[in-house]
């Protein structure tokens, strides 16, 4: 008898045990939190299930104050520290229907004080010596000296504003104009100084630089372009066009998208004629950059990992334009999957000579179903490149840029604190980006490869790597003829100039692609001839040279 009611009780506990898992599986919890610390406000980001008739998340900073923040899922407060220290931080959520503590969690937050100063530099198109209306930020880069309590301590690039973080309060630092990249002039204040004290906790305003830009100068108006990973049903190219001059120029600027796949939206407003797009342009200064979008489907089967698109992108050089080697690019790509919407990009692509200035492309895009109210990318750049050099060319939002020192690493920080991107449910409006420019070493030796990869950071979610890039520096030396090879072509790869030596008299040169056919055909003169194969799609060639004793057979590779 005592070891069935011993069963029984046991089933009825057992019961009861399960009743409760069940009741507290259902109840809403904080399912984790984000703390940003930007130096004069900190963060925090609660992130919980959905809760019934809505909620709230009560938050305690541990001196004193506490706040409410309201959301859906997640819920979103900043808070500024009057004092270094170590503080107990507490989130409780709340319901609004019953006005219960549902979950709560408590954490050590050590805020351990820093401060930033910023300025704004603007390009003073009314003279008056005041950003305001039809004024607009400069986006060229300009190199400050920055002085501290009269000594110089630190040079840094700025384009539209900077940031300089501090860690001493009382401090008195100002802010010097050494140059401009694109021949802009201080002129507000007259001297090119402003001036702050650091405070920790806070952000403090030096003031604002205004520029003027002198009459005659020359100009290089130039195409930065790049294909986001083509993906084997869907694809998306980014162009920015630039000047360095404050004279305006008018344009106009074509995309030719691979023919397996088709246009299916671009902006802004252009004309399309089969694959090609075409936008006209105005008023295109140094302080207006200006890019375009084309996205595009494939119409019929998919494509597969391997496959090549080519993408062409030109903008018609204008007359007196300083540099018309950048007006025009073509771009192959290679399908590895499906298209992923956070990409690291460069230009040029694959071999390069020593020194070669490359432009880098971050791109990045909310997949997610809640705003990203902050995003910040860190970059590890390669030893092989020169971070004095870097200068960022555009960014589709306002970002902050900093240099962090670990080791001998250099890393590049964009910041975009605030930026509240939109979910993906919001297509067109939950992607951004940033461009940057930046030199290879010029005392690199051949055969030396500079990889890129960059970690994009969005709210407290996991580190989203992208896809790593990779230039090699190719060879200049000149081949040396033998009577084994009495054909020399240099340099192999070959961008626009191609030079063909040779200790015996061709007749003709027959350049013929992959798939058989033939590109250019010309007579050969001399034993010495430079050929432009500018125009030419990168890819593999054969070059056939023939003479009364025969044909010869050279392979190169056009980039």
């Amino acid at each position: 008898m005592k070891k069935r009611i011993y069963l029984f009780l046991s089933a009825i506990i057992a019961i009861v045990l399960s009743f409760n898992k069940a009741t507290a599986q259902t109840t809403p919890t904080i399912t984790g939190h984000y703390v940003y610390d930007s130096c004069y406000r900190v963060e925090f980001t609660v992130y919980t299930d959905s809760l019934a008739g809505g909620g709230y998340v009560e938050t305690s900073y541990g001196d004193g104050t506490i706040d409410t923040a309201y959301g859906f899922g997640y819920y979103y407060s900043g808070h500024t520290y009057a004092s270094t220290g170590t503080y107990t931080v507490t989130h409780v959520l709340i319901s609004s229907s019953s006005g219960s503590r549902v979950d709560s969690i408590s954490y050590s937050y050590n805020y351990s004080g820093c401060g930033y100063i910023y300025g704004r530099l603007y390009h003073d198109i009314n003279s008056n010596c005041t950003f305001d209306a039809g004024d607009r930020y400069l986006l060229s880069a300009t190199s400050i000296e920055v002085d501290s309590a009269g000594t110089p301590v630190d040079t840094i690039s700025a384009w539209g504003s900077f940031y300089y973080k501090v860690h001493t309060a009382g401090v008195s630092f100002s802010f010097k104009v050494l140059s401009n990249a694109n021949g802009f002039i201080v002129s507000c204040p007259s001297s090119g100084t402003i001036s702050a004290t650091s405070s920790m906790g806070s952000l403090v305003n030096a003031g604002d630089l205004g520029f003027g830009c002198p009459a005659g100068t020359g100009f290089d108006v130039a195409v930065h372009s790049f294909t986001v990973h083509p993906g084997r049903h869907s694809f998306a190219t980014l162009v920015t066009l630039t000047n360095t001059s404050c004279d305006a120029k008018s344009g106009s600027l074509t995309v030719t998208v691979d023919s397996k796949y088709s246009i299916d939206s671009y902006w802004p407003s252009g004309t399309v004629s089969g694959n090609t797009i075409t936008w006209s342009y105005s008023s295109l200064t140094a302080d207006s950059t200006m890019y375009f979008e084309v996205y595009g489907n494939v119409p019929g089967t998919w494509l597969t990992p391997g496959d090549t698109v080519v993408t062409k992108v030109d903008n018609p050089w204008l007359t007196g334009d300083g540099d018309t080697t950048n007006n025009s690019y073509t771009s192959v790509d290679t399908v590895t999957s499906s298209w992923d919407p956070n990409d690291k990009a460069v230009m040029p692509k694959g071999n390069i000579a020593a020194g070669t200035r490359l432009t880098y492309t971050l791109s990045f895009e909310n997949t997610g179903n809640a705003p990203a109210e902050n995003i910040h990318i860190l970059d590890t750049l390669s030893a092989n490149l020169d971070v004095k050099s870097m200068q960022v060319v555009t960014s589709s939002h306002k970002v902050n840029v900093s240099t962090i020192k670990a080791g001998s690493l250099n890393i590049l920080k964009f910041d975009f604190p605030g930026i509240h991107l939109l979910d993906s449910s919001h297509h067109g409006q939950c992607d951004g980006f940033v461009m940057f420019s930046i030199n290879s070493k010029s005392s690199l030796t051949p055969g030396t490869k500079i990889d890129n990869q960059a970690g994009i950071y969005f709210d407290g979610n996991e580190v989203v790597m992208t896809n790593m890039v990779e230039n090699t520096v190719k060879t200049t030396a000149v081949p040396v003829l033998n009577s084994l090879n009495n054909v020399a072509m240099y340099p192999n790869p070959v961008e626009d100039m191609l030079v063909i030596k040779t200790d015996k008299a061709y007749d003709k040169l027959t350049i013929i692609n992959s798939m058989g056919q033939v590109v250019i055909q010309q007579t050969l003169q001399a034993k010495e001839t430079h050929l432009n194969v500018k125009a030419l799609v990168p890819g593999m060639y054969y070059i056939m040279l023939k003479n009364a004793d025969g044909v010869k057979v050279e392979k190169i590779e056009k980039l």
